[in-house]
């Protein structure tokens, strides 16, 4: 698995460095650019930390059976819900 890992690494910094496009670096490379996209967007996610995004309590209605619905922008909702605060 790490050398799987490594593999893609030293591609994709080779890539970064290249000046040239993902296709043409895949092609001169032989690998498949859908492969090496999906590789490229694997380790990018995984360097990128999580955000946690506070909510303040103070921000949920008072009601007793309130519910606050939450929306992402990649269609990802939520709910919270108000029980005995």
């Amino acid at each position: 698995m790490k050398n799987k890992k490594n593999f893609w690494k030293k591609h994709i910094n080779a890539w970064e460095n290249s000046g040239v496009s993902q296709a043409e670096y895949c092609r001169k490379n032989g690998i498949s650019v859908k492969t090496f996209g999906y590789h490229k967007r694997r380790m990018t996610a995984a360097a990128i930390p999580p955000k946690i995004v506070p909510i303040p309590l103070t921000a949920l209605p008072t009601e007793s059976n309130s519910q606050i619905n939450c929306k992402r922008s990649n269609s990802c909702t939520w709910t919270a819900c108000k029980v005995g605060i």
